[in-house]
């Protein structure tokens, strides 16, 4: 249940965007596992800085 309400939410942040539902996204993209947000891929992009760093970092 919780996975359906992160994909629908992930959808949601999709159509409007703001900076509440960032800080909601960086704290999903912190909560989960790298492997979970790396499969969305837009969590990759606007979730937290480690997601990030991790993604392109060395």
């Amino acid at each position: 249940m919780l996975i359906v309400s992160a994909a629908l939410f992930v959808m949601v942040k999709d159509i409007w965007w703001g900076p509440a539902i960032r800080v909601a996204t960086d704290e999903i993209a912190t909560m989960r596992p790298l492997s979970w947000s790396s499969g969305s891929g837009r969590l990759d992009v606007r979730g937290g800085s480690g997601a990030v760093v991790r993604d392109g970092g060395p």
